[in-house]
């Protein structure tokens, strides 16, 4: 029995998944599109390291002159740029592809317009805006990637959403 005189369970957790209560409340909530993520994607999502598939684009959607950056940082970033990508031990798990999600997301991008703001089940990468010049726009299926794999709220609706809930045995969720 949980603090509150009830237990939570699985089933509470899903009704509060963005495609449970999404299809009631439309005509109050922005245009919304399902991506199904494969298990492999998934997968890919909480390895370590930000590893982005081969070919993808990333673009910056922060408005000009939002984001304050001093020349010592932007420096170091432009050296980070410039640096050759050294060769890591497995790197062929470390170079994903993704061909097919990767087109159907930036299909779905433009048919909303142009710009989204990516979202898992139950929250948005909005703690790795630090990744994308602090915006959360995205413009490409390589800026969702990029915040999708640089956040911790995702790897939490990842790996942790069941957690705490009686009906889901500790490490089965």
């Amino acid at each position: 029995m949980a603090a509150f005189g009830y237990a939570l369970l699985a089933d509470h957790v899903d009704a509060c998944a963005l495609p449970s209560w999404y299809p009631a409340l439309r005509r109050h909530s922005p245009a919304t599109r399902f991506v199904a993520l494969s298990d492999a994607f998934v997968d890919y999502l909480l390895e370590d390291g930000v590893v982005l598939p081969r070919g993808v684009s990333v673009s910056t959607m922060a408005e000009p002159g939002t984001i304050d950056v001093d020349e010592e940082d932007d420096a170091w970033a432009l050296e980070e740029l410039a640096a050759p990508r050294e060769e890591v031990p497995g790197a062929a798990a470390g170079d994903p592809d993704f061909k097919g999600l990767l087109r159907k997301i930036d299909e779905t991008i433009a048919a909303l317009g142009g710009a989204v703001f990516p979202k898992l089940n139950w929250s948005a990468p909005r703690d790795a805006v630090w990744a994308t010049a602090g915006a959360a726009k995205c413009g490409t299926a390589g800026d969702i990637v990029l915040l999708l794999k640089s956040s911790e709220f995702a790897a939490h609706d990842l790996e942790h959403a069941y957690d705490g809930c009686a009906d889901v045995a500790a490490g089965w969720s």
